[in-house]
């Protein structure tokens, strides 16, 4: 979240105050995580395109999901060693990485 303070540009008996918020496209739960990873996908609609990847780079998995709503899906990666997993999201141009520790 950030907060900007005008104040010095508006009435000083009314300062105003701007609040943007940022709220992540996904929510990945539970980090770490040894069997299952939920990701809830706070974008309504669309195509979102999700990989996983590993620690040098290399794609585990790739998956288009169709938006529609709250989206909330369980994916498994018990199949994966430990380490660190790299979950690469991308939706209307904009893509975001997340960084899960599998235990």
């Amino acid at each position: 979240m950030c907060i900007r303070d005008r104040s010095s540009t508006a009435s000083r008996n009314a300062p105003l105050v701007t609040v943007y918020e940022e709220t992540e496209p996904v929510i990945l739960y539970p980090n770490p995580a040894s069997d299952f990873v939920n990701l809830v996908f706070t974008e309504k609609t669309g195509v979102a395109s999700l990989n996983i990847l590993d620690q040098t780079g290399r794609i585990l998995s790739q998956k288009d999901y169709q938006l529609k709503g709250s989206s909330n899906i369980q994916i498994d990666i018990s199949k994966y060693s430990s380490g660190i997993l790299f979950f690469s999201y991308q939706h209307n141009g904009k893509k975001h990485v997340f960084k899960l520790i599998k235990k």
